[in-house]
C-alpha cells in the first residue's frame, strides 16, 4: 500500500476506531485469554483485485452466544457471518456509502445497529438480513453503546448530547429523551453487565449511570489525546488508550488511575477486557497486539497478528475467540489456546535452596535425583520423591555474573559461562574448578557431549565455536563463523557431530537463521541451512533423524539428517522460543522466554500438550528442560530470584506416544 493511502486510512481509523461491546454473564473456572492460536480462521470480502488494498475493517462485534460476528468496513459494507460456516449469512451493501464506525447486536441478537461516519444509524433484522428502520438524532451521531439487557441503545452526538432509544418485545424502536452534555465527547463505552456508561473526549472522561444517565464522576488523563475507550464487563474499571501509545486503567468507583503502560509505538486504536475483567488486550496503528494482567499490572504477552495495523479487537462472550481486523479485507478469528484436555499441571514445584533463578537442570539417570545449577554459588541435587535438597555444593563465582550453565550427562561436571567471557568446568562432587577457559567477549551457548568428555562453546563476536577435551582441557578445534551470531549448540546423540544455530544479516539487513552441521572430530563444516528467522535453540532427536530449530518469532523449522528442511510451523506460548528438546523422533518440548512450556508433534505441527507454566502472568523464562524416559517425567526450570523456579510434570498415557 502506498504511503499516501496509508496516511489517509490512518486518519480515518483514528476517527472511527471506537471500542466494541459484548453481552454475557461473568465466567468462572476458565483460563484468561492471553494466548491464541498462531494460525487464525481467515475470512475475506470477495472484492475485485484492484480495490482490495483500499479497504479496512473498522468495527466488528460478536453476538452474545458467540455464534455470529458482524463486521463493518471502510467501503460502508456490513457482513454478518456464522463462525461455523465459510459462507456469509448476510452481506448488506445498500445503506452506507462511507466508512462504518460501529456495528452492535441489540435486542438479544435479533437486531443489528450500524453507524457510519456521516452519522447515519440503521437498524437491521438479523434473521432476514433486511433493513428495519433508520434512526435520527439531534446532531450528528459519533458513537454507539448498548445497555446490559441489550434493549437500550444510546448514541453520542455532536450537539453535544446523549440520545437514547429502547426496543420493545415486538422489536419496535422507541425514541427516548436527549440528555445534553456539558462539553463535546467523541468516545462511548457501556459496561456489559452493569449500569456504567463511560464517555471520553480529547483529554477528559466522564462516568454516567443507566437508566438516568446522570454524571457520577469525571476526570482528565492529562496527556496526549485519548484515542480509545473501554469499560470492563463488570463496570469496576475502564481503560483509555492515547495517541502516544499509552494505555491507562482507572478504578470506576474512585476515579483513580491504577495502571499506566507505554508499550505501543503508535496511537492505541482498540481495547477489550476479558469477561472476568482480569485481562486487558490493546491494539494500535501497528501489527502487534498486547495483553495485560490487571491483577499484577504486568504486560504478559504480545503477538504479531499479520496486519499492517489493528483497528478491531473483539472477544467472544466465552473469551474463547478473538476477532482481529484492520488494514486490508481480512477478518482474523483466533481461538484461545490451551483447552483443558491438553493442559498438564505440575506434580512438583521445587525451588533452589538459595531461592535463586535456575540456569540448568538434568535428571540423573539410574538415580532418584535431579541435578540443579541455580544462580550464585551452589550446585544441588534434589530428591525426586521428597523434592528436598539431598546435596548442596558451594562454589565461588567471584564478581562474575552467571550467564548460562550446563550439566554433563553423567552428572559429574557442570559448566558455567559468565558475562566476563570465563567458562568454568566444575567437579560437582569435589566442588572444585577442573578447567577454566576464555571465550571473549562471552559465551552464548554451551553443551556437553553425550559421553561427558567434551564441551562445545559458542558465541561472542565473530562468532567463535570451540570444542574442548575435558580429560586434559586441551582445545580440539575452533572456528570463527564470520558475520554470524551463534545462539544455540548441541551434540548429535552419537557424539560425532555438533550443530549450531544463530543468525546473520543478508544484503538487505534482514535476519537469516543459520543452522550448521560440524564434524566433532576436526571441525569441518558438513552442511548448512538458512531461513528467515533467528535460531535461538537447536535440538537433535535421539536417533538423529530430525534436527529442529526455534527462534524469537515462535517458528519451528524441522530438518532431516542432511539439513534438508522438511517443514516449518508456528507454535503457541508467550514470547519467543528459548529452549528445545526432542524426547523422541516426533515429540518436541518447547520452552519460551516468557514461561510457556508445550509439546508439539514435529511431523504435523500439532500441539499435543501445554504444561503449567511458572507463576501465571509473571513472564519468567524457562532456561532448561529435561526428560526422564523411564519415569515419563519432565523437569523445566528458569524463573527469577525469590520466585518459583522449577516444575516437574508426569506424562500420562494420553501424551506418552
Amino acid at each position: 500500500m502506498n504511503a499516501s493511502l496509508f496516511c489517509r486510512f490512518t486518519a480515518l481509523i483514528l476517527l472511527t476506531c471506537l471500542p466494541n461491546h459484548l453481552s454475557g454473564q461473568e465466567p468462572s473456572n476458565r483460563r484468561e485469554p492471553v494466548e491464541f492460536d498462531r494460525t487464525p480462521t481467515v475470512w475475506s470480502w470477495e472484492l475485485p483485485k484492484e480495490v482490495v488494498d483500499e479497504t479496512a475493517i473498522f468495527d466488528a462485534s460478536f453476538s452474545s452466544d458467540g455464534q455470529l460476528v458482524a463486521i463493518g468496513d471502510s467501503l460502508g459494507r456490513i457482513m454478518i457471518r456464522r463462525l461455523d460456516n465459510i459462507e456469509p449469512l448476510h452481506t448488506l451493501n445498500d445503506e452506507h456509502n462511507v466508512p462504518i464506525r460501529h456495528v452492535r447486536f441489540i435486542n438479544n441478537d435479533r437486531l443489528l445497529a450500524t453507524l457510519d461516519l456521516d452519522g447515519k444509524l440503521v437498524i437491521w433484522n438479523v434473521d432476514e438480513g433486511s433493513k428495519l428502520t433508520e434512526l435520527t438524532a439531534d446532531g450528528k451521531l459519533q458513537a454507539l453503546a448498548v445497555g446490559k439487557d441489550t434493549t437500550q441503545l444510546v448514541g453520542l452526538s455532536d450537539q453535544p448530547a446523549l440520545c437514547r432509544w429502547s426496543v420493545n418485545p415486538n422489536s419496535e424502536i422507541m425514541a427516548g429523551e436527549s440528555v445534553p452534555l456539558d462539553q463535546p465527547y467523541r468516545l462511548l463505552s457501556a459496561s456489559e453487565n452493569s449500569d456504567v456508561l463511560m464517555l471520553a473526549g480529547d483529554n477528559d472522561w466522564q462516568q454516567r449511570r443507566w437508566p438516568s444517565l446522570d454524571v457520577h464522576a469525571k476526570g482528565s488523563s492529562n496527556g496526549p489525546n485519548i484515542s480509545a475507550l473501554r469499560a470492563s464487563p463488570s463496570g469496576n474499571r475502564f481503560a483509555l488508550g492515547r495517541q502516544d501509545g499509552e494505555v491507562l486503567v482507572y478504578d470506576v468507583r474512585s476515579g483513580k488511575q491504577e495502571f499506566r503502560w507505554r508499550k505501543h509505538p503508535t496511537a492505541v486504536t482498540c481495547l477489550t477486557f476479558s469477561q472476568s475483567g482480569s485481562t486487558l488486550l490493546s491494539g494500535c496503528l501497528r501489527d502487534r497486539i498486547r495483553m495485560w494482567d490487571l491483577a499484577t499490572g504486568e504486560h504478559v504477552n504480545d503477538r504479531d497478528v499479520g496486519l499492517p495495523l489493528v483497528t478491531v479487537l473483539q472477544l467472544s462472550k466465552d473469551d474463547q475467540k478473538l476477532c482481529v481486523a484492520g488494514m486490508g479485507h481480512d477478518i482474523n478469528v483466533f481461538g484461545v489456546q490451551v483447552p483443558s484436555e491438553r493442559f498438564i499441571p505440575a506434580i512438583r514445584r521445587p525451588k533452589a535452596s538459595n531461592d535463586k533463578a535456575v540456569f540448568a537442570v538434568r535428571f540423573l539417570l539410574g538415580t532418584d535425583e535431579i541435578a540443579v545449577v541455580p544462580k550464585f554459588g551452589t550446585m544441588e541435587r534434589l530428591d525426586l520423591d521428597a523434592m528436598l535438597v539431598s546435596r548442596c555444593t558451594e562454589i565461588v563465582p567471584g564478581n562474575d555474573r552467571l550467564k548460562l550453565a550446563a550439566i554433563s550427562p553423567d552428572g559429574m561436571l557442570t559448566a558455567h559461562a559468565y558475562q566476563s567471557g570465563n567458562v568454568r568446568v566444575i567437579d560437582s562432587v569435589q566442588s572444585k574448578v577442573v578447567w577454566e577457559f576464555k571465550h571473549p567477549p562471552s559465551a552464548d551457548a554451551i553443551a556437553f557431549s553425550p559421553d561427558s568428555k567434551q564441551l562445545a562453546i559458542a558465541g561472542g563476536h565473530g562468532s567463535t565455536i570451540q570444542l574442548r577435551n575435558l580429560d586434559d582441557g586441551s582445545l580440539l578445534w575452533s572456528d570463527i563463523t564470520a558475520g554470524q551470531s551463534l545462539r544455540g549448540i548441541c551434540f548429535a546423540t552419537d557424539g560425532q557431530s555438533v550443530f549450531t544455530g544463530g543468525h546473520k544479516l543478508d544484503a538487505e539487513n534482514r535476519h537469516l537463521g543459520v543452522l550448521t552441521h560440524w564434524s566433532a572430530d576436526n571441525g569441518n563444516e558438513i552442511s548448512k541451512a538458512q531461513s528467515k528467522d533467528i535460531y535461538a535453540s537447536v535440538a537433535i532427536s535421539p536417533h538423529a533423524t530430525r534436527c529442529v530449530t526455534g527462534g524469537v518469532s515462535g517458528r519451528i523449522c524441522v530438518f532431516d539428517q542432511d539439513l534438508q528442511r522438511l517443514r516449518m510451523f508456528d507454535v503457541g506460548g508467550r514470547g519467543g522460543i528459548h529452549r528445545l528438546k526432542l524426547i523422541d523422533e516426533r515429540r518436541l518440548l518447547v520452552a519460551t522466554y516468557k514461561g510457556s512450556l508445550l509439546m508439539v508433534d514435529v511431523e504435523t505441527g500439532q500441539e499435543l500438550a501445554r504444561f503449567e507454566p511458572l507463576p501465571e502472568n509473571r513472564q519468567m523464562p524457562f532456561r532448561s528442560i529435561d526428560y526422564h524416559p523411564k519415569n515419563n517425567l519432565i523437569v523445566a526450570a528458569g524463573g527469577y530470584d525469590n520466585r518459583e523456579t522449577m516444575r516437574v510434570y508426569y506424562l500420562d498415557e494420553t501424551v506418552k506416544k
